[in-house]
């Protein structure tokens, strides 16, 4: 019989935050994008952006996962 597993979780080994621009909580509405940079079968790597009402880029984030099946 095989088994595998249809769920993946993952632990942060690594997290970058950039802060570009200061903001205020009442600034507009803020527009947060993630990605998955690459996926592999025990490191994965991701990167977002959080930009403000006008579009301009106030955040940046990079974090490296640890990959493993329970």
């Amino acid at each position: 019989m095989t088994s595998f597993c249809l769920v993946r979780y993952s632990v942060e080994s690594l997290i970058k935050v950039n802060y570009l621009k200061p903001v205020r909580l009442d600034g507009g509405p803020f527009t947060r994008t993630g990605t998955v940079v690459k996926s592999g079968s025990r490191v994965g790597f991701t990167e977002g952006v959080v930009t403000n009402a006008s579009g301009a880029i106030v955040a940046t984030a990079t974090s490296t996962l640890l990959v493993f099946d329970l």
